[in-house]
């Protein structure tokens, strides 16, 4: 995202626009269908030492809410960033318990 805000009009016209675009994509089709979320290793779910990263989701989060408030991505990924923001939130809570939100 900072490489695209840098060079706006250039990262149209030499398809970094295009990238992640289909980067996004590409990681829609290989969230967890139990948890919504992602592996550590995206193409190995469910494989024994293989585990649900948080950063990791919260990151990709975090490039399709701006992406998406940026205009490089459609409006359809803020929709899913907000959804999956809920979702870490709320494992996250389970989790850790309340007292981890208390900065909110």
């Amino acid at each position: 995202i900072k490489s695209l805000e840098k060079e706006e009009l250039e990262a149209k016209e030499n398809g970094k626009n295009q990238i992640l675009n289909d980067v996004c994509s590409a990681l829609q089709k290989v969230e967890d269908p139990e948890t919504k979320l992602w592996y550590q290793v995206l193409d190995r779910g469910g494989q024994k030492g293989n585990y649900i990263e948080a950063s990791g989701s919260a990151m990709f989060i975090y490039v399709f809410a701006k992406g998406a408030k940026k205009g490089y991505l459609p409006q359809s990924y803020l929709k899913f960033a907000n959804e999956k923001f809920t979702i870490i939130v709320v494992k996250v809570k389970k989790k850790l318990g309340m007292a981890c939100f208390n900065f909110l």
